[in-house]
């Protein structure tokens, strides 16, 4: 009985860490290898930079999150970071980043991709 106990225990406290992240599966069939792209939101009072690199058109996120926030993901620059030069334009998306897994999928850049798995 007391080994079911600690099992049930061991359970409930795995099932209440992992409510609690988030998980980015991308595949932008347009982005090259080597291609940069970078996960911009902001958390409480911290704003979270992140960048991942691209291989064979895909790329992915994962982290701990409490709450859904607005998020961005960038290709190429992080324009919080690096200031744009004047006239100069960025592939960008932005969307709502929850404690869940998301798909993306996109044939030509990120502006255009198409969220799955995520009801936010």
């Amino acid at each position: 009985m007391r080994s079911l106990a600690c099992l049930f225990l061991f359970f409930s406290i795995f099932s209440l860490s992992a409510q609690n992240q988030y998980s980015i599966q991308a595949d932008v069939h347009a982005l090259r290898n080597g291609d940069t792209v970078f996960l911009v939101f902001q958390a409480d009072d911290l704003q979270v930079n992140d960048s991942t690199t691209v291989i064979n058109g895909c790329f992915s996120f994962s982290g701990k999150l409490e709450f859904p926030v607005m998020a961005a993901l960038y290709q190429h620059k992080n324009p919080y970071k690096t200031k744009l030069a004047k006239g100069e334009s960025i592939d960008y998306f932005r969307f709502y980043l929850a404690p869940e897994n998301i798909k993306m999928q996109s044939a030509d850049s990120l502006n255009n991709i198409r969220i799955s798995g995520s009801p936010t």
